[in-house]
């Protein structure tokens, strides 16, 4: 209904994770927001057949067809009642009046006095371009982001197949559990889980050089949620690694010395509200040696390996609880050249 109204559907995404995060958010841009006007007694019945909880939406068909026959009485007796040759039987659709744009001259030419503060500009723009550069030229060696070209090679394997944790050792109090809507999710109220970053079905296997981690986390009740990557190979396999810490009012990437070390200060944050009661999308992308961490498709920032030894490994942490993990997944990358 909202397609043929609006002319697109609800939600748009090129993987079915982007439109899977955007029916999570339950951001949808209602159709009196459109260029196509339509009643307001139209709209918000779209709206509320869009509600993202179950319970806010029409209870059956029932109801849908009574709100239906509203709209159609109300535009019925507004017509009737109106001195209009249109139609009574058109369309709940209304069309837009067109509106004349009012134009305004302008008088281009310029005095030299008035020309001058865009020469200021100019001439601010280019001392800052040229100081940058000699801050470049001294600093040869900074990290630069390399470009995200990668794309699958077609390989991928779910962390958790529903049943067990698998491949995937865990401390603390990690167990398999069903959500509200009875799917099959990692709970816990404190712990952590190990994910190896190998090709098992490679022989020898051998660890994945380039990947794109995926998962789907509830906080629920838990007071965070974190996932550590890019782990220094210390002799005791806990060493200083990055950290996406997922609270319930931010999402910030920092680091950790080990698995329970100090927080460090956050290198980069996004404010998200009050996130617990409904499930949201992490990703963790690492190409040329560089990660994006991106969550509900908001890149919250990156982290560069620094060239360190790291273990091919990530690792998921839950503090209070309980949190719920499900889907996750890893997926390798390649150049698109080694793809074809």
């Amino acid at each position: 209904m909202y397609h043929m109204l609006a002319g697109r559907p609800p939600f748009k995404g090129t993987t079915i994770p982007q439109i899977i995060a955007q029916k999570m958010s339950g951001d949808v841009t209602s159709l009196s927001a459109g260029p196509n006007v339509v009643s307001e007694q139209t709209s918000q019945l779209v709206d509320d057949m869009l509600k993202l909880k179950a319970s806010d939406r029409l209870h059956d068909y029932s109801h849908l067809i009574n709100r239906i026959d509203t709209i159609l009485q109300q535009r019925l007796s507004l017509q009737v009642n109106s001195d209009s040759n249109i139609d009574t039987l058109t369309t709940i659709l209304e069309r837009p009046q067109p509106q004349s744009i009012p134009t305004t001259e302008v008088n281009q030419s310029l005095t030299p006095h008035q020309g001058r503060p865009y020469f200021k500009i100019a001439m601010f723009v280019i001392a800052a371009l040229l100081l940058v550069g000699f801050l470049l030229f001294l600093n040869p060696n900074q990290i630069k982001t390399p470009a995200r070209n990668m794309v699958s090679s077609g390989w991928s394997e779910p962390f958790f197949n529903g049943q067990t944790l698998g491949v995937m050792p865990a401390s603390g109090s990690l167990t398999v559990d069903k959500d509200d809507e009875g799917a099959d999710v990692i709970s816990g109220i404190n712990g952590m889980i190990l994910r190896p970053l190998i090709r098992s079905d490679l022989n020898p296997p051998r660890p994945l050089e380039n990947y794109k981690l995926l998962f789907f986390i509830q906080l629920h009740k838990a007071t965070a949620v974190e996932l550590h990557f890019g782990i220094g190979a210390d002799q005791n396999r806990n060493g200083p690694r990055s950290v996406l810490r997922v609270t319930p009012e931010q999402v910030i990437i920092t680091a950790r010395s080990y698995d329970r070390g100090p927080l460090s200060e956050p290198s980069h944050s996004l404010n998200v509200g009050d996130i617990s009661n409904q499930y949201h999308v992490v990703e963790l992308e690492y190409q040329h040696g560089h990660w994006w961490v991106s969550f509900d498709e908001q890149l919250v920032g990156s982290v560069n390996s620094q060239k360190k030894t790291i273990l091919p490994e990530i690792r998921i942490s839950v503090e209070g609880g309980p949190a719920w993990l499900s889907d996750l997944q890893i997926e390798e990358l390649v150049p698109v050249s080694t793809s074809e």
